[in-house]
């Protein structure tokens, strides 16, 4: 189901401000949702692959990602929920606060799917621009079975 959601978790650790620590922990949330996706792209563009050649496409697939990932729009993804713990630390004499921040990021299913379909597109020009074959049948392969699935 396109509508139904998935969550991502950020969190920002040992920060004197709490508007920061919490500001931290969403972009850390939003940057996970890119980071799986990525993941998530080349793990299925190498399905089926094995040894030197599950390599090279692998290795392929991860360039043309990577090359993307600043540039991703997360349109769809929504800050769902903050949570802030206050911690004290004693150094010579002295209490310092700092906060742990956490940030809960939902995105809808088919907002997901669309992250994924902009990864295997920019493979997908990536591989027939440099005539190669094997990642293009892999890009192929893998947005069957990531886009049209479900």
């Amino acid at each position: 189901d396109m509508g139904e959601e998935i969550i991502f978790v950020g969190m920002a650790d040992h920060v004197h401000d709490l508007d920061v620590a919490l500001r931290i922990a969403e972009i850390e949330a939003r940057k996970h949702i890119v980071e799986v996706a990525m993941s998530t792209t080349v793990v299925e563009g190498t399905r089926g692959l094995s040894g030197p050649e599950r390599e090279a496409v692998g290795r392929f697939f991860e360039d043309a990602v990577s090359y993307m990932s600043d540039s991703i729009p997360l349109s769809g993804a929504i800050l769902e929920q903050v949570y802030w713990e206050k911690w004290a630390k004693m150094g010579y004499g002295e209490i310092s606060y700092y906060y742990r921040g956490y940030a809960i990021v939902k995105i809808k299913r088919g907002d997901y799917q669309r992250v994924l379909s902009l990864l295997l597109k920019s493979v997908l020009t990536k591989a027939e621009k440099e005539h190669y074959l094997k990642a293009e049948e892999a890009a192929r392969r893998a947005e069957k079975r990531l886009l049209e699935d479900r």
